[in-house]
């Protein structure tokens, strides 16, 4: 069944990413809630990912303090046989549709 994984870098990060998580359980939408990092455990974020993308992770939605780092190694890190989203394109990842937003 497809769902949602929400990725923090960090626990810090909970109190932002938690309307996320709150936003997909009142709309009755299946997540996951995980800490990873791209810098402090790169292997087992791409493990995740990898995994995630191919139990039917939908969506990822990732954040992680004042850097862009988490989402970026998520999209490199997804299977394209499992990239069927459509969305721009990071330049760091040409074969994954991608979106990112930054907030200030």
């Amino acid at each position: 069944m497809p769902f949602v994984a929400i990725l923090m870098g960090s626990e810090s990060d909970w109190p932002v990413m938690q309307a996320a998580a709150e936003t997909l359980t009142k709309l009755e939408i299946d997540h996951e809630v995980r800490i990873t990092s791209a810098h402090r455990t790169p292997q087992a974020t791409a493990e995740y990912v990898a995994d995630a993308a191919g139990r039917g992770c939908a969506v990822f939605i990732c954040g992680a303090g004042m850097a862009a780092h988490l989402a970026g190694a998520v999209a490199v890190c997804i299977p394209p046989s499992t990239a069927n989203l459509s969305g721009c394109r990071a330049p760091s990842a040409p074969s994954k549709p991608t979106v990112s937003l930054g907030v200030r």
